[in-house]
């Protein structure tokens, strides 16, 4: 039996300490010594009303904050007080719309300690989710921006270039892997009383009234999936492999240890909300189409030199460094079943309801096995960012998401692929769920993408 302790908690001094563990028990020999160092410092975030100080140890005589580097207040503390405390922007050069670097120094007794940096955030968002149009509308600090799609060279810049969280998504490696690195966000969540999603948001920090929910940071295959030695990896020039099942793609990509899974709806969604805000569009092929052929050699995006383009020779594309986000073979999305089950547990990758709860929006839908247009996506604040079609009816290419899916049927049985390809690109968008397929099923057509999280 595993037991977790939080060391952290007899910790009450700032600086560098050393931990030393041994599990002792009656009749049982002692383990082995167990030693970690653990550096303890000050630690502040941004919130709307000032900076808040969390971690405050016995001893803190006096703070001192800086705005860019540069002291601008010292807050004098009493030494015995362990409650947080929030430093107001009054008296400093923080106005409203700056963006600013934020840290405090912590002075004791026995040193004088520095924080982690904190910063101001934006709020970029857009409204109309649920509308008739496929144009979204840009909110909060969105508005004005914009991008540009050169259809010469491909090339797309975009006003989010340089913003959170756009400029900080990049490539890394990982053993063999190359991966797309997406950081942790907040995201505002506008929904209605059925759970339909009415509008989306995203910040650095929670920013400003409305429901704001946290999504984690993970690593995205920069390429579609590829089975060597029995594991998933994302390699530039292999040819993509296909003819695997949902069941066998997890076991590839488990296998190459813990935190590593396959790709899924929460992934996907958190990637498609990022698209929705820059592009401001919910029909993606109003925006770039992608390769609608499939099985094509991975890594033949890298000669883009933007983080988002495409090959003006046959549409082939990447969207922030992430190769065929559009286009090219569907994705299996084993997180969630026919009749909208789902778990984030690795674990529950595979047919049945077992350790799984129903998406609270199921209710709005009705189950069955044909095309019909997406006009809505839902939420389910137990089921974070697990969102698909809550709301299905007609539309056409120039209303709601500009889509349509296959599905749900409502069987644990069967899963989604997810995203055009070959033989259905009059229906399928980056929105675009095909329930046809049950877990063990192979097909030419779909794979996979890898998924790493830090354990």
């Amino acid at each position: 039996m595993a037991i977790n302790l939080d060391l952290k908690q007899y910790i009450n001094t700032y600086g560098l300490h050393n931990i030393k563990v041994i599990a002792t028990g009656e009749g049982f020999r002692n383990s082995e010594t167990v030693e970690k160092q653990y550096n303890n410092n000050p630690f502040i975030i941004y919130t709307d009303e000032g900076i808040l100080f969390t971690n405050v140890q016995p001893g803190v005589s006096s703070i001192d904050f800086y705005v860019d580097e540069v002291l601008e207040k010292t807050i004098e503390h009493d030494a015995e007080s362990t409650e947080d405390v929030l430093i107001d922007f009054s008296n400093t050069s923080v106005i409203e719309g700056s963006i600013n670097h934020f840290i405090i120094v912590a002075h004791t007794d026995y040193g004088d300690f520095t924080s982690n940096n904190a910063m101001t955030t934006r709020v970029f968002g857009v409204s109309g989710m649920y509308d008739s149009s496929v144009a979204l509308t840009r909110t909060d600090d969105s508005i004005g921006k914009t991008y540009t799609i050169d259809s010469t060279t491909g090339l797309v810049t975009s006003d989010f270039d340089d913003e959170f969280p756009y400029n900080t998504i990049t490539e890394v490696t990982v053993g063999d892997s190359l991966f797309i690195s997406i950081p942790e966000m907040w995201w505002r969540i506008g929904k209605d009383d059925e759970d339909n999603i009415t509008d989306i948001a995203v910040a650095r920090y929670k920013k400003g009234a409305g429901n704001w929910y946290k999504s984690d940071a993970f690593l995205v295959g920069k390429y579609l999936s590829f089975q060597e030695n029995n594991m998933m990896v994302s390699k530039s020039g292999k040819s993509t492999s296909i003819n695997y099942s949902a069941l066998q793609w997890t076991t590839y990509a488990k296998a190459n240890g813990e935190g590593y899974k396959p790709y899924g709806y929460y992934e996907h969604t958190i990637l498609t909300f990022l698209w929705l805000i820059e592009f401001a569009n919910k029909r993606s092929t109003n925006i770039i189409n992608g390769y609608s052929s499939y099985n094509q050699t991975t890594g033949g995006t890298d000669s883009i030199e933007t983080s988002t383009g495409y090959l003006t020779a046959n549409n082939r594309m990447k969207y922030r460094g992430i190769e065929d986000f559009i286009g090219n073979d569907a994705v299996w999305m084993p997180d969630v079943t026919g009749a909208y089950y789902t778990s984030r547990d690795v674990e529950t990758y595979k047919n049945g309801a077992t350790n799984k709860t129903q998406l609270s929006y199921y209710m709005n839908i009705t189950a069955s096995q044909s095309w019909r247009g997406i006009q809505a996506l839902g939420w389910d604040d137990n089921n974070p960012f697990i969102c698909l079609a809550s709301k299905l009816g007609s539309s056409s290419s120039n209303t709601y998401f500009g889509t349509n899916m296959y599905g749900p049927n409502g069987s644990n049985e069967y899963l989604s692929r997810n995203k055009i390809y070959s033989g259905y690109s009059s229906n399928c968008n980056l929105l675009s769920p095909v329930f046809d397929y049950q877990f063990t099923n192979t097909t030419s057509t779909t794979t996979s993408r890898l998924i790493k999280y830090e354990i």
